[in-house]
């Protein structure tokens, strides 16, 4: 990772990933398709201004922002899923009135702010064109901006000194770091999908054999001795299990494709099974397979490593804190190769295109972090199915 050695803040060290550049390309993608949050302040510094007061005029019909019933937090109007603000793929607030009295989550795309015992990891997202392309200059040099933006700007996920494993585990920060190197090492040289599972079997067996350490947060050196010896038993995937884990990838595909437009409910059915499904990811009818079917199909080396250096780049950016335990963000990036592979070819197929091209894993990558970082409703789904595969197999080794 680069970190930059003479404007640091004293506070906080300022983390970016490697080989990542930006440049806005003035696409209006990211003012697109979800809810523009606005605080209150910030409203209050635009809604006497003679642009606000001109936009009115140009909608008088709309609302320029609705606020929640706390009145503290609200969301920009919109016309046709765009943002209200969005015009010729610029938006008019900055092109009227400056960078700095844009929404503060604007001002921070494409990056994902961790706040860690460590300092703030500048991840960055994947839904962004110009990240996709790898287009622009290094986002490391972009530290100025970061530093203006946290001076009012608190980063939504905040990691603490303890971190949860599970419900009943907790693990120090410095053993976290620990697990998730483990797992981007796994990753390079078994998959995400093998990867993630043995870790899932890891932090289950922890939590057994760990049992004797009570509520303390677990060390480095005591993860190192407790998962040395004896060795661990693996965590088995039976027939069953698989069954299981399609038919609820379908329900969770069907889940996404609900909020991105509207949908039938016998979605979930025909992701399962096959058949000719409208998808309003793509905004076409596409003609499907059954998922198992895209899972065992064989990617091109050049399309797998860019799946990888995505989930890498998750974990990074400390995607796996982002839910309610660690579990719960390893079991959701299990399921991601699922999702990749069931979204690379329907887009595939939204093209009519005869080969899979690396457009269309740029397409699902983007995808995927749209809805996977912005939909944390998912999380809960993600913790049902979890907690089943921890209370079964803790079953299974008593």
């Amino acid at each position: 990772m680069e970190k930059d050695d003479k404007n640091i803040q004293e506070e906080k060290d300022i983390f970016f990933p490697e080989g990542y550049c930006h440049e806005c390309l003035q696409c209006g993608k990211c003012c697109r398709n979800w809810q523009i949050v606005i605080d209150k302040n910030k409203y209050q510094q635009l809604i006497n201004t003679p642009f606000i007061l001109k936009m009115k005029k140009k909608f008088p019909e709309s609302d320029m922002v609705k606020f929640y019933s706390d009145q503290e937090v609200g969301v920009l109007g919109e016309i046709n899923n765009n943002c209200i603000m969005l015009d010729d793929n610029l938006c008019m607030i900055h092109s009227e009135m400056g960078c700095d009295f844009k929404p503060d989550v604007c001002r921070k795309f494409p990056f994902v702010l961790t706040s860690t015992p460590d300092g703030i990891y500048a991840g960055v997202s994947y839904h962004c064109l110009s990240i996709q392309r790898n287009k622009g200059i290094r986002v490391s040099e972009y530290i100025q901006d970061i530093k203006k933006l946290l001076e009012t700007f608190k980063p939504k996920y905040q990691a603490d000194n303890i971190i949860k494993l599970t419900d009943n585990i907790s693990v120090t920060w410095e053993g976290y770091l620990f697990l998730e190197k483990q797992l981007t090492d796994w990753v390079d040289t078994t998959g995400v999908s093998d990867a993630t599972w043995k870790m899932m079997g890891m932090i289950i067996s922890l939590g057994i054999i760990g049992e004797n350490i009570g509520d303390k947060a677990i060390s480095v050196n005591e993860m190192e001795n407790l998962l040395s010896s004896p060795p661990l038993p693996p965590l088995k995937r039976e027939r069953w299990f698989h069954e299981y884990q399609f038919e609820y990838a379908s329900s969770i595909l069907s889940i996404l494709e609900l909020w991105a437009g509207s949908m039938e409910e016998r979605n979930a059915d025909i992701i399962l099974k096959g058949g000719s499904l409208q998808s309003d990811s793509f905004e076409k009818e596409i003609e499907i397979k059954p998922i198992e079917e895209y899972v065992k199909s064989h990617l091109q080396e050049e399309f797998q490593t860019e799946f990888d250096k995505y989930v890498k780049h998750l974990l990074w950016r400390k995607y796996l804190l982002t839910y309610d335990t660690v579990f719960t963000g390893l079991v959701t990036v299990n399921f991601l190769p699922i999702f990749f592979m069931w979204y690379a070819n329907a887009s595939l197929t939204a093209r009519d295109g005869r080969e899979m091209e690396m457009d269309d894993v740029k397409t699902t990558l983007g995808l995927l972090d749209l809805y996977f970082h912005h939909l944390r409703l998912l999380g809960r789904f993600f913790r049902r199915f979890g907690k089943g595969l921890i209370d079964q197999h803790e079953i299974l080794m008593r």
